[in-house]
């Protein structure tokens, strides 16, 4: 028996067992061994190794008796056609998944076809980063462009460390599994909400106001220039992709940053469209 003590409207809780103790990562690969062998060994056309935060494991579903749904790891992991070793890990910010390197031994194997990343958000959008580098609005002379309101030193800061994390995860992956395709997770522009944790609430320290569109074209912005930071490290090997998610949400948000069913749905959807069209199938 799993507990997840709710702390907030979003994707977070503290996950533990029902003597108090933590559940770990450890915990819920263990829980979901004896599955995964079995499904290993099943006929299917791709095998799938996952890695990354919240928007590819939120502990589903074991969450579900909390109101979660499904991340699109989730919903491509219901399709038959595939195998997958999910090891995400919601909340990891990227220097964690990087340093942990849970991918090692699953890419090692040579069995995967495709290797799904989704990391950084927590570093740039979640976790109390954005007062990293986004300006207090009374420190900015009145101005409607958003640009004036990020400090873009601080911000290229960030992404540079998050870009070494990439290319290091995909130089390693594609020396270990040179026939793998590393499929790279782009997010969705997240809107900031009033008493949103991860932007919401750090607006409102910084002076903002939520009524305003202000915030969410700073967000915008940020999404934008993290796809530039894909693209850039999608040329550092062959046989890298990047999954853009813009727009792709349309009013579908379970909370300020992650998916619901309908959107994890049609994110799913859009990597198996592009699995097949990487290894088409006759």
């Amino acid at each position: 028996m799993v507990i997840l003590i709710k702390e907030s409207e979003g994707l977070v809780f503290d996950a533990r067992k029902a003597d108090g103790s933590p559940f770990t990562e450890e915990d819920y690969q263990a829980s979901r061994r004896e599955t995964t062998a079995e499904r290993a060994t099943a006929p299917t056309l791709f095998k799938i190794c996952a890695e990354g935060d919240s928007w590819v494991n939120i502990l589903w579903p074991l969450s579900g008796v909390q109101g979660y749904n499904q991340t699109f790891v989730d919903i491509i992991e219901e399709d038959g056609r595939f195998f997958i070793n999910n090891i995400g890990w919601p909340g990891d910010t990227f220097e964690s998944i990087v340093e942990k390197e849970q991918f090692r031994a699953p890419i090692q194997s040579g069995i995967f076809d495709f290797f799904i990343l989704s990391g950084g958000g927590n570093d740039f959008l979640g976790g109390g980063s954005l007062v990293k580098f986004i300006k207090p609005f009374a420190s900015v002379p009145a101005s409607s462009d958003p640009k004036d309101y990020i400090d873009r030193a601080r911000l290229t800061e960030i992404f540079a460390e998050v870009k070494r994390g990439y290319v290091s995860i995909i130089q390693k992956v594609s020396v270990w599994s040179p026939a793998t395709e590393i499929l790279l997770q782009g997010y969705d522009y997240a809107i900031p909400r009033p008493g949103g944790q991860w932007m919401g609430t750090p607006f409102a320290s910084l002076g903002y106001s939520l009524s305003d569109p202000l915030p969410a074209r700073i967000i915008h912005l940020v999404v934008d220039a993290f796809y530039e930071l894909l693209d850039d490290v999608r040329q550092v090997r062959p046989r890298v992709h990047i999954m853009n998610n813009r727009n792709q949400l349309q009013g579908h948000w379970h909370d300020e940053l992650h998916p619901d069913k309908v959107a994890a749905t049609k994110v799913g959807s859009a990597y198996i469209d592009e699995m097949f069209r990487l290894r088409p199938v006759a």
